[in-house]
């Protein structure tokens, strides 16, 4: 446990201290313990051993023989960490540089990067970053696009997106939000998203690979093999609380949001993920990740619109709030024993 939490408490100790010039290196120096801790461990997360045998199977084999069903990029990459790199370490490696640098990427643009990146740190990269290799990727990808938003162009964040879908179906889900790109009037917006969600489905069900995503993934989420994800509700809680919060106090922080048309969205959808909780908490579990990118514009945002003893208040409660967060998960929750005992290959 105390591996995880001083991590987190580094983190914190990130959004305290000042700006200076030589504080910066240190500051970096973080982001690079994390990618660390993150990209080399063994042995930890659960489906460490579902990720360990997909790059066994793929050792040694022609890529020609391999039957890619779906999400060929993800495929693709675990063939060549295999055959070509470092096997499996590579694929935990990469990912965790991508999902900490799209994380920044993100934060970066908001007044208070480190207590952006802060909230971020406690589920989306210490528990679901060091499990779920594939849609981690997809995410990063994704937040990426985020990080973005405001200055690329429709066809770069659409081109952006379908290779996060190449790596994770579930990343479609934030292709919804390509519609506030499109510049036209609200009906025109609904029109046209109904009949780009018609298309694209029609694409999907013709191309062998996307037609299995779905199959796969609607079995999964909503079939009769579904799973009940436990905490899925708490899951949507770490979006929803920071969403309504953005609502609330929508008027006064959107000159500090650099997408508020993505913090709308992003409030919207999370609500419908709360009624799609009731009817798959595995998919409303997994698709809400996708939304973890509001705490990070949304925290900032309102301690930018406070005055510096307040502030300090506020980023206190925040900061103690995702610890506290992290120390009961650890302590208590079903899926902690797959993360304890840490182990890092390099001291091994």
């Amino acid at each position: 446990m105390l591996p995880y939490l001083s991590i987190m408490l580094a983190s914190i100790g990130t959004t305290f201290v000042p700006e200076w010039r030589g504080v910066r290196p240190l500051k970096l120096l973080f982001l690079l313990a994390l990618i660390v801790f993150i990209g080399l461990r063994f042995e930890v997360g659960c489906d460490w051993s579902g990720y360990e045998g997909y790059h066994l199977s793929y050792w040694g084999r022609d890529l020609r023989d391999l039957e890619i069903l779906r999400e060929p990029l993800s495929h693709l990459f675990f063939w060549t960490s295999v055959n070509h790199g470092a096997g499996s370490t590579q694929t935990y490696l990469i990912n965790a540089v991508i999902a900490v640098a799209s994380c920044f990427a993100v934060a970066r643009r908001t007044p208070y990067p480190w207590l952006g990146f802060m909230t971020i740190v406690p589920y989306f990269l210490l528990v679901f970053g060091m499990s779920g290799v594939r849609q981690s990727i997809a995410l990063g990808i994704a937040f990426y696009a985020v990080s973005r938003w405001d200055r690329a162009s429709l066809v770069e964040s659409t081109l952006t997106l379908v290779i996060g879908v190449l790596f994770h179906f579930s990343a479609v889900f934030m292709m919804a939000a390509l519609i506030l790109k499109v510049r036209a009037s609200l009906p025109i917006k609904v029109i046209a998203g109904v009949i780009g969600g018609a298309l694209a489905i029609i694409i999907a069900l013709q191309v062998d690979f996307l037609s299995n995503s779905i199959d796969t993934y609607s079995t999964a989420y909503l079939g009769d093999e579904a799973t009940e994800a436990t905490g899925s509700l708490l899951h949507l809680m770490l979006i929803l609380a920071p969403a309504l919060l953005g609502l609330v106090f929508y008027s006064r922080i959107k000159h500090a949001v650099f997408a508020p048309n993505l913090l709308l969205f992003g409030a919207v959808a999370a609500v419908g993920l709360l009624g799609l909780n009731f009817v798959s908490s595995v998919g409303a579990s997994r698709l809400s990740l996708y939304l973890h990118y509001i705490p990070i514009l949304v925290f900032p945002a309102i301690l930018a619109n406070l005055d510096r003893l307040t502030g300090l208040v506020f980023k206190a409660g925040v900061c103690a709030a995702y610890f506290f967060m992290l120390w009961v998960w650890l302590a208590y929750a079903n899926t902690a024993v797959c993360y304890l005992p840490y182990s890092n290959r390099l001291f091994l």
